[in-house]
């Protein structure tokens, strides 16, 4: 009996599969290219957060020695004279704003990395795992939470502030290395030199 008109055959039925695998493939790349997008993000967000925290500690620095005892004030029979003397000088509008002004974008820098991971994690952590990889990761979170308030006990002076800081940003740096080294390995590079040499060279042009 011959097929009747309008009733899809065999052949209609091989070109919708073949356009399911199409779409298929379309949306695999598409994700790749999203969680591309996501890890180049999170990279360009740490890198500014550890970028904009290296003028805090050079802020802390000043202020903490500013604040240093100087010498002993010379003898004087008047008390609050001597208070006077003693006292530490405050520190510069300069140097406040460009404390609080570089530990707000710091910020910025910091929640902006936090939801380009926490995507990432949806993403790439497999729903059989999700469980355990967060077990894990709220364990090293509260590991190194210990940890800073035991420097921050152990280093309790005002004098010692700048130390602190410095640790606390040396630790932010080793973040940015090893999630540049994720993202190197995820892309298999950093730059697309071939397009950064081909603007410069269209550019001399």
């Amino acid at each position: 009996m011959a097929p009747t008109e309008g009733v899809p055959t065999e052949d209609h039925d091989a070109d919708d599969d073949g356009d399911a695998a199409a779409v298929a493939q379309r949306g695999g790349a598409a994700e790749r290219k999203h969680i591309v997008g996501l890890a180049r993000s999170g990279l360009w967000a740490v890198t500014m957060q550890f970028l904009t925290l290296l003028p805090v500690v050079l802020a802390i620095f000043s202020i903490t020695q500013s604040k240093a005892p100087s010498s002993a004030p010379p003898a004087t029979s008047t008390p609050s004279l001597t208070l006077f003397l003693r006292s530490p000088p405050t520190p510069s509008l300069l140097t406040a704003l460009t404390l609080f002004t570089s530990l707000s974008l710091s910020r910025l820098g910091l929640w902006t990395f936090d939801l380009c991971v926490q995507e990432l994690d949806q993403l790439l952590v497999p729903a059989s795992s999700a469980s355990s990889f967060a077990g894990t990761e709220a364990a090293f979170t509260s590991l190194f939470e210990l940890g800073q308030w035991a420097l921050v006990a152990g280093l309790s002076s005002p004098e010692m502030f700048g130390i602190v800081a410095v640790i606390s940003v040396s630790s932010v740096a080793v973040s940015v290395l090893a999630y540049t080294a994720w993202v190197w390995r995820l892309r298999g590079h950093l730059v697309h030199w071939e397009r950064v040499c081909g603007k410069k060279l269209g550019a001399k042009r």
